[in-house]
């Protein structure tokens, strides 16, 4: 997709020109919003706390130093953008740009321009982002450009504060946008509570040849209790409310494959890393079941691999969602999977083994900053057996 220069991130604004401009004009902008910048971040930046029931303002150095804050903007002709439509399916992809997706608590917007700027102290500039986890639809605002300086570089995004994102701060006039080709209600994919909740136990088969007598067992051992601090009736008592729940997600059906590969888990960790509208927080981790339970009872332990050092890299240009690496796995017992009802990755030392994919076109080893071997592991690639 990469119709900029540079990746957009806090310190570097892509806005898109909705309207037809000549290169002088599209120069004459740049430059109106490129000189206008110091004064968005002075020596000393205001922050507003409540204190006994009222707004107090204070003035405090900024954290590292002046933020040199860039921009770009992108003319029509180079995205081809038209209607609403056109702007929810652009954005859709564009947010997946945003090196720092999932370790921030909200999504990069899409920032345009719908006609030529006129003043700076108007809310001209628009903002495509959405209001809520997974629940909300798109909504479009529009802002003041200072506003949107201030909070693209202190948040990466522009913050939602339920009810008042309407009329917050240099905010105007939302409107909420239904995509036309999705339901009017809630249909969240069935995986959802992985990267939501903590007490959904969900497994994902990689295999149509799972029996019901295996599909109990595994129900079973997927919902048990680690009972050690406690009797029964205690462990009973204590998660009386919390019980966790059970999903299993089956195979495809419309595939001859008996058993999934590496490949395949993958497409799973990018469904669940990319879902649209989710922020994510915290380590992405889940199960997988295939017809090898049935014969020694394990199952296989995912984690997603996030490269966190330097995601805005270079070498990374080209890569969309490129904090995310790969993925790491491991079988392992199914009955060590779970403690209690935390749905977290448990920890069994060195004594299962991971294996590690990485993506398709990352970089060689050693290229990237902290992007080294990690001694011990099988490397695997997308055609390999689990």
């Amino acid at each position: 997709m990469p119709v900029w220069k540079r990746r957009p991130g806090n310190t570097h604004l892509v806005i898109f020109l909705l309207y037809h401009t000549t290169s002088q004009e599209l120069e004459k902008t740049h430059r109106t919003l490129q000189e206008s910048l110091p004064a968005m971040f002075p020596a000393e930046k205001v922050n507003e706390s409540l204190s006994q029931g009222e707004w107090i303002s204070e003035t405090e150095p900024w954290y590292t130093e002046t933020p040199d804050m860039t921009l770009e903007l992108i003319p029509w002709d180079r995205h081809g953008m038209k209607t609403r439509l056109d702007l929810m399916d652009f954005w859709n992809e564009y947010r997946l740009w945003d090196a720092e997706l999932r370790e921030r608590p909200g999504i990069m917007p899409l920032i345009f321009l719908r006609k030529p700027l006129s003043d700076l102290d108007e809310p001209q500039f628009n903002v495509l982002t959405f209001k809520s986890t997974y629940t909300s639809p798109v909504i479009m605002t529009h802002m003041v450009f200072g506003d949107l300086c201030t909070n693209m570089e202190r948040f990466g995004c522009v913050p939602v504060y339920g009810g008042g994102f309407e009329n917050g701060p240099g905010k105007t006039g939302a409107k909420k946008l239904w995509h036309p080709e999705q339901p009017f209600f809630n249909n969240p994919p069935p995986w959802l509570p992985v990267i939501t909740t903590g007490w959904h136990r969900i497994v994902f088969s990689l295999t149509n040849q799972l029996t019901e007598a295996g599909k109990q067992s595994l129900e079973g051992t997927m919902l048990a209790f680690d009972e050690s601090d406690g009797s029964e009736s205690e462990v009973d008592s204590r998660n009386e409310q919390i019980r966790p729940e059970y999903s299993l997600i089956h195979w495809k059906s419309d595939t001859d494959i008996i058993d999934g590969k590496v490949k395949d888990i993958w497409d799973i960790v990018q469904d669940l890393y990319l879902y649209p509208k989710t922020d994510g927080w915290g380590a992405l981790y889940f199960v997988c079941v295939d017809r090898q339970f049935e014969i020694d009872q394990t199952v296989i332990h995912v984690v997603a691999d996030k490269y966190k050092s330097d995601p805005g890299h270079d070498l990374l240009h080209h890569m969309p969602s490129s904090g995310l690496r790969g993925f790491r796995y491991r079988r392992a017992p199914a009955h060590l999977t779970y403690s209690e009802n935390t749905n977290r990755e448990m920890d069994h030392g060195d004594h299962y083994e991971w294996s590690v994919y990485r993506r398709e076109g990352w970089p060689v080893l050693g290229m990237l900053p902290d992007d080294l071997l990690e001694v011990g592991a099988e490397y695997v690639d997308g055609e390999s057996s689990l």
